[in-house]
């Protein structure tokens, strides 16, 4: 995995996953947001996840 960053910013801009059989995976970051409330991005149903 290959991380990128703004140094200017201090912020990540993309991030490349390096695969064992050669393929590449690069994710492009638009925004970053650090510090979010996962509450308020994230609600986990155990209803539809039983154990």
């Amino acid at each position: 995995m290959i991380l990128s960053v703004d140094k200017a910013k201090m912020e990540p801009k993309l991030v490349k996953v390096l695969y064992k059989e050669g393929n590449e995976v690069t994710y492009m970051l638009k925004k970053f947001s650090p510090n979010v409330d996962a509450e308020s991005v994230f609600t986990f149903d155990k209803a539809s996840s039983p154990v």
